[in-house]
């Protein structure tokens, strides 16, 4: 099922992460502004990546997911939750980004992010649902 784009746009807008302007972390004092990291489900750290950009970039969680599933089995099936699933599905899909592994993976939002999306979206990507 797709999204709407006003759905995802929406979505988008609601989030500080995505957005550039806004900086958590100052870049003069600092040379990392975070850190990304991918968890199995007993929350043991899987990989690591140092984020050096003002806001979160979604090449972190693409980079991560081809390093994971370089290691895993071809026919191993992944549940991603991820506070902006949503996106990130969109720009794989829309740009062709990990289409040889994206039906092993199931997108999901964590529940607490859920309520800050669109309706449409939360009915998509609660995992619940």
């Amino acid at each position: 099922m797709n999204i709407l784009k006003s759905t995802l746009d929406g979505c988008n807008d609601l989030f500080l992460v995505v957005d550039e302007k806004c900086q958590k972390a100052s870049m003069q004092f600092f040379s990392n502004t975070g850190v990304m990291a991918l968890l199995c489900h007993h929350d043991h750290i899987i990989h690591l990546a140092n984020m050096t950009f003002a806001s979160e970039k979604q090449h972190h969680a693409l980079v991560l997911l081809k390093a994971l599933f370089d290691h895993l089995p071809s026919n191993f099936h992944v549940g991603l939750l991820y506070s902006i699933s949503c996106q990130l599905e969109c720009i794989c899909r829309k740009w062709g980004f990990l289409k040889d592994i994206l039906p092993c993976i199931t997108f999901a939002i964590f529940i607490f992010h859920t309520f800050c999306h669109q309706w449409s979206c939360q009915l998509l990507y609660h995992p619940c649902k």
